[in-house]
């Protein structure tokens, strides 16, 4: 039983090392595409946010969104100084006003032609308007119903993506 779990341990171990990504590599920067929003962490302790503008073998450019640096400047960071590299990934959600505009048209849109078919065949009157306003009203909470739904599909995706981290411990950055 023993031999089992120390051998079971070992092909464990063995295997979690051969499948692992290796996020050392500058190979990963060089591949950021322009206005791939990143967050630089440099060996100085300061963070930078922004987006790629361009990567070369020893450098990247980004276009900061730091207040600090200035919105909109473009600075250009040593491979030797950056720390690490993270891409940070923007919500996919779409535009909830144009979602809800249309649900309240389309609902009111059903609503009109429900209610105006029911006053044909039963020769009544005002139905159609109750029924367009009824039809956007639920037009509009379903579209609420699914944007929310939406939402709350998007909080558990993984937001965050380590791209780059360099192995040095810092300490030989003081020369």
């Amino acid at each position: 039983m023993r031999k089992a779990f120390v051998l079971t341990f070992a092909v464990l171990w063995s295997t979690s090392a051969v499948f692992a990504k290796s996020n050392h590599d500058w190979e990963h920067v060089e591949k950021l595409k322009s206005g791939t929003p990143v967050l630089i962490s440099l060996w100085s302790g300061r963070l930078i946010s922004g987006s790629v503008d361009a990567v070369g073998p020893d450098a990247v450019r980004i276009d900061t969104a730091d207040p600090e640096v200035g919105v909109g400047s473009l600075i250009e960071f040593s491979r030797g100084d950056i720390r690490r590299i993270v891409r940070v990934r923007r919500p996919n959600l779409p535009d909830p006003a144009r979602w809800m505009a249309m649900g309240a048209l389309i609902g009111g849109g059903v609503g009109f032609t429900s209610g105006a078919i029911y006053d044909l065949a039963h020769h009544e009157n005002y139905h159609w308007l109750a029924g367009g306003f009824s039809g956007a009203v639920f037009g509009f909470l379903g579209s609420c119903a699914i944007l929310a739904g939406v939402g709350a599909v998007d909080l558990f995706h993984h937001h965050d993506k380590l791209v780059y981290e360099d192995q040095r411990t810092g300490k030989m950055l003081a020369n």
